[in-house]
């Protein structure tokens, strides 16, 4: 856990049975405490989740029973109400498919007040050459695009900006809405992200989120497009072998050229957490 700063994480989440234990687990020890929405979930998060705050991990879990894919406002109303409750220094938007990687207090040491810390995006693919006996998605998915076109970033918002009563986490949290940031800059930080994982994982994902996404009335036109490009292919009941599953992932939110990739395990110098509370892979 950070000791020098009070950092919460907050996280909107469905159906995440296969990576939400290693979410956890690795992204604990970063931050005072993460409060985790789960909206209409279905599948054995939550009980994963409850599983996890038996074990003492700094965890608060609550539940969104709405129809509507509503993450930009229940997470604005959520940093809203910790700011009035607790001002926490740092308010830290993450998706159960992000793990935080970087040495976080000593890059916080060197922000200067007032300022959002960037953090970019480093998505991870899945590959036939993958062992698909593996459950960890973290030791089994190694490889990442080798560029990000274009880069995405996700935001770490200081007490200042996130205590605004205007200030307004978007859909996707990837910038600050309301306020007048001084300056938005990267520090040593980034997110490995793992948005494709398996055929069971990517059907659930865009077919349940898309169609909670339609059933928001303030959403705007083109949000979540990559949800919407693959909406057809997920309804068609054909397989999803791995070769297509890959290039899924290497078009998912992208429109560069390249399909280069790199190795690049996260877990490189301690331990990959692998999942023991759920038998999905």
């Amino acid at each position: 856990m950070c000791d020098e700063c009070n950092i919460v994480a907050i996280t909107w989440a469905r159906n995440e049975e296969d990576i939400i234990e290693s979410f956890v687990r690795h992204n604990a020890p970063f931050v005072s405490r993460m409060i985790i929405i789960l909206h209409r979930t279905e599948d054995s998060s939550l009980s994963i989740l409850n599983r996890l705050k038996e074990e003492g991990l700094n965890i608060e879990i609550r539940q969104d029973q709405s129809v509507a894919h509503r993450q930009s406002g229940a997470l604005t109303d959520l940093m809203r109400g910790l700011m009035v409750e607790e001002k926490p220094d740092w308010i830290l938007p993450l998706d159960a498919d992000e793990f935080l990687c970087g040495d976080l207090v000593g890059e916080l040491k060197k922000v200067p007040a007032g300022q959002v810390v960037l953090l970019p995006w480093r998505t991870y693919i899945p590959t036939p050459d993958d062992d698909s006996c593996e459950i960890s998605v973290l030791n089994r998915i190694a490889h990442c695009r080798a560029e990000e076109i274009p880069q995405y970033y996700k935001i770490l918002i200081p007490q200042s900006l996130a205590s605004d009563p205007n200030a307004v986490i978007p859909l996707g949290s990837h910038r600050l809405c309301g306020v007048d940031a001084d300056e938005y800059k990267e520090h040593g930080l980034s997110l490995a992200h793992f948005p494709v994982r398996s055929e069971k994982q990517l059907r659930n994902k865009i077919l349940k989120g898309w169609e909670s996404h339609l059933a928001n009335p303030d959403r705007n036109p083109g949000e979540i497009y990559q949800w919407e490009e693959l909406v057809g292919r997920c309804r068609d009941p054909k397989s999803i072998n791995k070769e297509e599953l890959r290039d899924i992932a290497l078009n998912y939110a992208y429109n560069g050229e390249t399909t280069n990739l790199k190795l690049n395990p996260i877990c490189v110098g301690k331990p990959c957490y692998t999942p023991s509370l759920s038998k999905y892979h």
